[in-house]
């Protein structure tokens, strides 16, 4: 869904070999989704995004978990890698982190109306996934990761970049977090 929404040029590979992201020449492991920008291969560890797309039942919870905290992180990871295909921009530091999250938010918004893959399918998103990617962004805060998984420690930075892309567009994101 995400290729045919924002259509990359060379669109990232996806590996389910979470061990190949220790082998990436320009960026460290970010479990459980990794990007390295040397291969443009995302690298999933599907056992660590299946615990944390997993819903928690019971009266504990403060937060909100589902399949959508584990997709907004995945989303992230491609949304990075749009940005290495872009150019000239920084994926190391915390200004990536924010706008990456910036544009997870974009990619949510799209993703709320029906995409048609070519298998027949479709994918959207509910109301309720986005509840479940801002929980994730304030308990792991791994969809506003730059390329080496570090994220700004506010919790409320990392919201804020993620609703002002969900609210804009990929040029306000970069433009915001340059």
């Amino acid at each position: 869904a995400l290729n045919i929404l924002f259509a990359p040029k060379q669109p990232p590979q996806l590996t389910f070999d979470a061990a190949s992201a220790a082998k990436c020449p320009d960026a460290r492991p970010s479990p459980p989704v990794s990007y390295c920008p040397a291969t443009n291969t995302i690298a999933v560890d599907l056992p660590k995004l299946q615990k944390i797309g997993t819903a928690i039942e019971g009266n504990e919870n403060v937060l909100l978990q589902g399949d959508n905290t584990a997709y907004s992180v995945l989303m992230s990871r491609y949304m990075m890698a749009l940005e290495h295909e872009r150019g000239g921009l920084v994926l190391d530091n915390a200004e990536a982190g924010l706008r990456t999250a910036c544009l997870t938010g974009v990619a949510t918004a799209k993703m709320s109306k029906e995409v048609s893959t070519p298998d027949g399918n479709t994918v959207s998103l509910t109301a309720g996934d986005i509840d479940e990617a801002v929980s994730g962004l304030l308990t792991n805060g791994l969809a506003a990761g730059d390329v080496n998984g570090e994220a700004v420690p506010a919790g409320f930075s990392r919201i804020d970049a993620f609703r002002i892309g969900v609210m804009g567009d990929e040029n306000r994101c970069i433009k915001r977090f340059p």
